[in-house]
């Protein structure tokens, strides 16, 4: 199986990341990475980007995003490996969604206008975190960036979508538990 991990930590070798390399790759999926720091996903949508973003077709406009694309669409499975943050997903992996899961790409509107998948290549969904204690707050650690992956974004993929959420905590992760959660994808 062909898997996009898309890497929200700066460091292109953080230990959460490659162990998720290894695991697929030892489970016999190849693994194309994107490094959204690093690959100018740091920067927000630009204006020209927003004005263009309704109109399939123009509204890829940036290089990186052009690369990113190429890669969703040849995926069958995506994994986002990112530090939560309040919350939420770090702003490079934000900022990757907004720019790259784009009308013509992620989504399509049918003839009545409404939205349809376009990630239907896309069997398998998966989230590898680390979180910080967050003691007093009611939803569990990480929840807004597992809804926004896993339940919001799964609704553009196939319908069988297998999807997968690893919480580590960031001071000391469980590498081990990649191994146990990702093994039998």
């Amino acid at each position: 199986m062909r898997f996009l991990l898309v890497n929200g930590f700066e460091d292109a070798e953080h230990p959460v990341t490659r162990r998720v390399v290894e695991v697929l790759g030892s489970s016999g999926h190849t693994v194309a990475v994107v490094n959204t720091a690093a690959e100018g996903f740091d920067r927000p949508m630009s204006t020209e980007e927003r004005l263009v973003y309704h109109e399939e077709g123009r509204n890829i406009v940036a290089p990186e995003v052009r690369e990113s694309v190429a890669l969703v669409r040849d995926c069958e499975a995506m994994v986002f490996c990112y530090p939560t943050v309040a919350d939420n997903p770090i702003h490079p992996v934000k900022n990757w969604l907004d720019r790259v899961l784009l009308l013509g790409v992620a989504f399509r509107f049918n003839a009545r206008e409404k939205v349809r998948p376009g990630l239907t290549h896309v069997r398998r969904l998966g989230v590898v975190t680390t979180i910080n204690d967050r003691s007093g707050h009611t939803d569990p650690p990480g929840e807004a960036g597992r809804r926004t992956i896993l339940r919001t974004l799964r609704f553009n993929c196939a319908l069988t979508c297998r999807r997968r959420f690893v919480p580590l905590w960031a001071e000391d992760p469980d590498l081990d538990c990649i191994d146990r959660e990702l093994s039998s994808w």
